[in-house]
């Protein structure tokens, strides 16, 4: 599809000009590799200019801002179809959870702001084979992330994209990365357009549905010699809210109106989510390495995996707030089952690990996984008192 043909698509507001070419698999392009230490840098830039501004801490890169870290529960299904079991979906699974509710800006900005929203889920007490190795000395890791914005789709195609994105962001320019010369051809309509889809306001974290946006493996070959090994299928996943909206007006004045929103429901009534899972189709335009394009639900519909439960709980104190910034979430924390898929997701794994890396190294702070709801991150499961101590 020409240029042109993109920037006559996004003016009119629908997605192609003829037939779109269908390509649903895993295309590995070597090349993208050598973007990885360009996207490292700006996103080390980010996390810089954040701190320089907002200090003392130096914060993640994106979804610098957290409304807060609940605990949760996440609870496979029971009858949970044959073609779904694997990895963490084991029916009737019980997995504790910490799910980090965030603004998906690097900049601490007020949160009437338009802007993505994020949702990161950490299961603990995982078993089975892990996609990244334990640090020497440390306990195997047994947690699976789940990483979602409340939109499903994003707005670069491919790592090259990505990369020129976020560098035009490090330097300052919020649009320099759409409209990099004076050619309108050469725009970037149709990535403008999704970007602007991408933000808005909400009123409360806890209603509204949130998305992985890029694919995920659902099952792998654990008997082929290939590393990785092929997987079985692919998915999108999605948490959809199932909270009741309770009475009462937003405060946007309030800079801090989702943490205040996320507060006082959690303080009155629990909340919950409802997790799904979309599977793809290669038989449909459901393509893995563009995530530039929207998964059908005509196509193939999400189906019903697990319930998210998050009781009644303060969370907004400093420990918990300490606890919170010290966590680190990346798609390759999981089961080999749920492998993440496609360009974007394969560069997160170097990228996402060095920032995590650079800032809890800046912060002076613990840098593993959690075991419990206890607020200590030194890879040590919580004792019953500590985890109570947090919970109740």
């Amino acid at each position: 599809m020409t240029r042109r043909c993109w920037v006559l698509a996004a003016a009119l507001a629908v997605t192609a000009c003829g037939e779109t070419p269908r390509d649903v698999g895993e295309n590995v392009d070597p090349g993208e590799l050598y973007y990885v230490p360009s996207i490292i840098a700006s996103a080390r830039k980010l996390v810089d200019d954040v701190q320089e501004k907002s200090g003392p801490t130096y914060r993640r890169d994106a979804h610098a801002k957290a409304h807060g870290c609940v605990t949760a529960t996440f609870t496979v299904r029971d009858d949970l179809p044959e073609a779904l079991r694997t990895g963490v979906f084991v029916p009737g699974r019980e997995y504790k959870a910490w799910i980090r509710f965030s603004n998906g800006n690097a900049a601490l900005q007020p949160d009437d702001t338009k802007d993505a929203r994020g949702m990161a889920i950490k299961l603990m007490g995982v078993e089975g084979e892990k996609l990244l190795p334990s640090p020497p000395g440390a306990s195997p890791l047994e947690t699976q992330d789940f990483l979602m914005i409340n939109h499903p789709v994003f707005f670069n195609r491919n790592v090259a994209e990505y990369e020129g994105f976020i560098r035009y962001q490090a330097d300052g320019s919020q649009f320099g990365y759409f409209f990099r010369d004076a050619n309108p051809l050469d725009w970037q309509i149709r990535e403008l357009v999704i970007g602007s889809q991408l933000l808005g306001r909400i009123s409360s974290p806890l209603q509204t549905q949130y998305h992985s946006m890029t694919a995920y493996a659902l099952g792998v070959d654990a008997d082929s010699d290939v590393s990785p090994p092929p997987y079985r299928d692919a998915m999108k996943y999605s948490a959809r809210s199932c909270t009741r909206k309770l009475p009462g007006k937003v405060d946007r004045s309030d800079p801090d109106y989702l943490r205040r929103a996320l507060a006082e429901h959690l303080d009155r009534e629990e909340a919950c989510f409802e997790f799904l899972v979309q599977v793809q189709d290669p038989e449909k335009n459901m393509p893995i390495e563009d995530p530039t394009v929207k998964w059908k639900t005509s196509d193939a519909p999400f189906l019903s995996v697990a319930s998210i439960r998050i009781p009644l709980q303060e969370f907004d104190t400093p420990e918990r707030n300490r606890f919170c910034e010290d966590l680190s979430f990346t798609p390759w924390h999981g089961h080999v089952d749920h492998r993440p898929l496609g360009g974007l997701n394969r560069i997160r794994k170097a990228v996402y690990e060095e920032i995590a890396v650079y800032r809890h190294a800046r912060n002076q702070r613990p840098f593993t996984e959690p075991r419990g709801w206890c607020l200590q991150l030194d890879g040590t499961d919580c004792t019953d008192a500590a985890e109570r101590a947090v919970v109740q």
